[in-house]
């Protein structure tokens, strides 16, 4: 196996042990699993198509967290407010400015609104440290 490979049987074992809570020696040998009671399914899915969800959700807020995340957020909160405030009239207007700083200061202030509800931290350097 090479070494991506290998960083990545890690990263799922990882994810594995956490969403489990189960203490286990045997996880896997190549694509066979072995002794383990978490891939079973629970609610309908198994617990192996969680942890894929789990490493693409963790592949966003890498992207999310990192320096062209950050831009891209506080250039689109940029554009809501400049959109809301010189093109659309009202209170609609000024809603949509308002919208617009959430996205602007998150990308400046470096912070994630959203990782919270995906169980990772808010603040931009510990999110990647936590998905790196």
């Amino acid at each position: 196996m090479d070494s991506d490979s290998n960083k990545k049987m890690a990263r799922e074992l990882s994810l594995l042990r956490h969403m489990s809570g189960v203490s286990c020696d045997k996880w896997r040998t190549g694509e066979k699993a072995i002794d383990t009671p978490f891939l079973r399914p629970y609610n309908g899915i198994t617990r192996s198509k969680d942890i894929d969800e789990e490493v693409k959700m963790e592949a966003v807020f890498r992207f999310i967290a990192g320096p062209a995340g950050r831009v891209i957020r506080a250039v689109a909160g940029l554009a809501l407010i400049l959109v809301g405030l010189l093109l659309v009239k009202g209170s609609g207007g000024w809603i949509m400015a308002i919208v617009g700083l959430a996205p602007l200061l998150a990308g400046v202030l470096d912070f994630c609104i959203f990782a919270p509800l995906f169980s990772l931290p808010f603040m931009g350097p510990r999110l990647r440290d936590r998905v790196e």
